[in-house]
């Protein structure tokens, strides 16, 4: 068991970079009663209760980025890598907290060294979050790299789900894409808008550049305890047998979004995720293990070289 310690000599240790990374899971997990991945401290971690506008995730975000940075830097001085450099952004789906022993699918490329990876997503951002702060024009413009990947829009739809607008309730005889409610399709038009936007500006900056983009696999709404998407199925009165289907025609309406989106650009690359880790586990009912992200990291990989 981890030793407790106070508020403030957890965040000192946290920002001055002393507390050792493999030590983290020993006071912070992931938040079981969030729609979307979110830390929170663990029940028996602190002595005293942290300030109410104190944002853990975002503390743990940049202590894991600029851990990474470092690493990015050594490797880039000290070791042989490859020509070829990408920018990733996006959300859970590109970046895991690593001290969790989870690596999502830039993680893993980052891990495998056939290219030059800087991975600015986070897990837990929304679209909108993720366009609102722009981060990845700056870095684009300071990196130059070869490509871009950017994946999001989980997050936006998990969070629609919480809220109970996405769907439409139970009805026996109802076909599974029409339980979208035209809240749920308006989000997928936002979506769609959204993406065209940040592909239009990039390629129109960067028409060189290759932008690789996606629109997820099938979740599984019975692993994990439902964490993410099946305890939301369950209170809408979907019963288990009916709630894969419900969900695959979710991620079929997005990741046609995703298509229309790139579809007028020439730089951009839609790559089809579905059924890519159909022989993997998954560790929750929105996110495959470890193996099954290495599989899609391959994937994009692929395509890239």
């Amino acid at each position: 068991m981890a030793k407790r310690l106070s508020f403030y000599k957890f965040d000192r240790a946290l920002v001055s970079g002393r507390i050792p990374m493999e030590r983290l899971s020993e006071y912070v997990c992931l938040d079981e009663l969030s729609p979307v991945p979110q830390l929170i401290f663990r029940a028996d971690a602190l002595t005293d209760t942290p300030p109410a506008s104190y944002d853990l995730d975002d503390r743990i975000y940049q202590y894991l980025r600029s851990r990474r940075e470092r690493e990015r830097f050594r490797n880039e001085t000290y070791t042989y890598l490859s020509a070829k450099s990408v920018v990733a952004e996006g959300d859970s789906w590109f970046d895991l907290p690593a001290f969790l022993n989870r690596l999502a699918i830039a993680d893993w490329i980052d891990e495998h060294r056939r290219l030059r990876m800087n991975n600015i997503a986070r897990w837990g951002h929304t679209l909108g979050q993720i366009v609102a702060k722009r981060e990845y024009i700056t870095v684009l413009k300071r990196d130059k790299p070869d490509y871009f990947m950017f994946g999001a829009g989980g997050n936006d739809l998990q969070e629609s789900l919480a809220k109970g607008d996405l769907l439409f309730t139970y009805q026996a005889g109802r076909l599974p894409a029409d339980y979208i409610t035209p809240t749920g399709m308006a989000l997928f038009a936002r979506i769609e808008t959204t993406l065209a936007s940040v592909y239009q500006e990039v390629s129109g900056l960067y028409p060189a550049m290759r932008i690789f983009c996606h629109g997820y696999d099938y979740p599984r709404p019975e692993v994990g305890r439902g964490r993410y998407i099946g305890q939301y199925l369950t209170a809408l009165g979907i019963p288990d047998a009916e709630a894969p289907a419900i969900v695959a025609a979710i991620i079929d309406e997005l990741n046609q979004r995703v298509r229309n989106a790139a579809v007028s650009y020439p730089s951009v690359t839609y790559l089809d995720c579905r059924r890519a880790t159909k022989t993997y586990t998954w560790r929750d009912d929105m996110h495959p293990s470890n193996d099954g992200f290495e599989a899609l990291a391959k994937m994009f990989e692929d395509a890239m070289h």
